[in-house]
């Protein structure tokens, strides 16, 4: 229990020195793998979904299959671009965090508080820095695992198409 806190209480003060946009890229990184976890799990909903359709029309003609799949398609696409956009913010958050950084580098020049012990120059470049990876520690996993998502989606549509 005592290494869950001292870990807890690591990552809270690595946090807390790259600033408030830290906070954000760990909420949009929650976002990012909760839509990531949605969009495969829509796979299986899809079917289902397609699955019961077809149960309910008598007449399964080839003009019903196509827009039941066109269907499912809009609403993968739609969640999919969505997850694209949350990725690309994601390294854009960490630059504003590295300008923020660098903000503060230089008001400690012009204050002369280079040496302060609770901030200054390796304060700001620190803070800059440490949003900066964190931004693309974010971003990169889930851009890597979107190869996985577009050859789970091409399976499914396969899958239909047969």
């Amino acid at each position: 229990m005592n290494l869950i806190f001292e870990t807890f209480s690591a990552t809270a003060a690595s946090m807390n020195k790259g600033g408030f946009i830290m906070w954000i890229l760990l909420v949009l990184c929650f976002l990012i793998w909760l839509m990531f976890a949605q969009l495969i799990g829509s796979f299986k909903k899809g079917s289902k979904f397609y699955r019961q359709t077809e149960r309910k029309i008598s007449h399964s003609s080839k003009e019903v299959h196509n827009e039941l799949v066109q269907l499912i398609n809009v609403r993968i696409s739609t969640d999919q671009k969505l997850l694209k956009s949350f990725i690309a913010v994601a390294p854009l958050l960490g630059l504003l965090g590295t300008v923020g950084g660098m903000i503060e580098t230089f008001s400690s020049l012009q204050t002369m508080e280079m040496f302060k012990p609770a901030g200054g120059i390796a304060s700001g470049i620190s803070q800059a820095l440490l949003t900066t990876q964190f931004g693309l520690i974010v971003a990169v996993p889930p851009l890597l695992s979107l190869k996985i998502l577009d050859k789970k989606k091409q399976e499914f549509f396969e899958n239909f198409n047969k």
